[in-house]
C-alpha cells in the first residue's frame, strides 16, 4: 500500500508546517485540536478498517494531525523550562521517544490479545485521549496565572 505511505507522509509535513504556525499564536487551542482530531483519527481506523477508501482517509488525517502537535508541545517546554532551554527542549524529544517505545510495547501486547490487527489504532485512541489530562491542565494553570512565561533565548556558556 505504497499510496497509503506517501499520502501519511505529505499530510504529516502539512501538519508540521501548520502546527508549527498555528501553535506560534495558539498553542494550546492548537494542541488540543489535534489530540482531537487524533482521537476522531484513530477510532475511524477502528470503526472503518475493513473498508480501502475511509481507511486510507483516516489514515491520511493521522499523518496530518498525528504529529503537529510536536513542535508547540517542545517549545512549551522550552517556554517552561526557564533557564535551562536546552535541557528541557531535550526532556521533551525524550518523552516522545519513550512514549513511542512504550506505546510500541502497549501495541505489542494488544496485538497478542483478542483485539488483533485493530489494537494499533485502539491503542491511538487511548494515547490520544489520555493527552487531554497533562494538556488542559496545563492550560488551565497557564490561564489561572493570567500571563504566559517568558521565552529564554540566553544562551549559557
Amino acid at each position: 500500500m505504497p499510496i497509503a505511505l506517501v499520502l501519511f507522509g505529505v499530510a504529516a509535513l502539512i501538519g508540521s508546517i501548520l502546527g508549527g504556525r498555528l501553535g506560534d499564536t495558539h498553542p494550546f487551542a492548537t494542541s488540543l485540536t489535534t489530540a482531537g482530531m487524533t482521537v476522531i483519527a484513530s477510532a475511524g481506523l477502528c470503526a472503518f478498517s475493513t473498508l480501502p477508501a475511509p481507511t486510507l482517509v483516516f489514515f491520511t488525517l493521522l499523518g496530518l494531525v498525528g504529529l503537529s502537535a510536536n513542535p508547540i508541545l517542545v517549545n512549551l517546554a522550552v517556554r517552561y523550562g526557564g533557564h535551562a532551554p536546552t535541557l528541557a527542549s531535550a526532556m521533551a524529544t525524550s518523552i516522545f521517544n519513550l512514549g513511542t517505545a512504550v506505546g510500541t510495547w502497549i501495541t505489542g501486547l494488544a496485538l497478542a490479545s483478542g483485539l488483533g490487527t485493530l489494537a494499533p489504532p485502539v491503542v491511538g485512541v487511548t494515547f490520544a485521549v489520555l493527552i487531554f489530562l497533562p494538556l488542559t491542565a496545563l492550560a488551565v494553570t497557564e490561564r489561572r496565572a493570567g500571563s504566559r512565561p517568558r521565552a529564554t533565548r540566553e544562551t549559557h556558556a
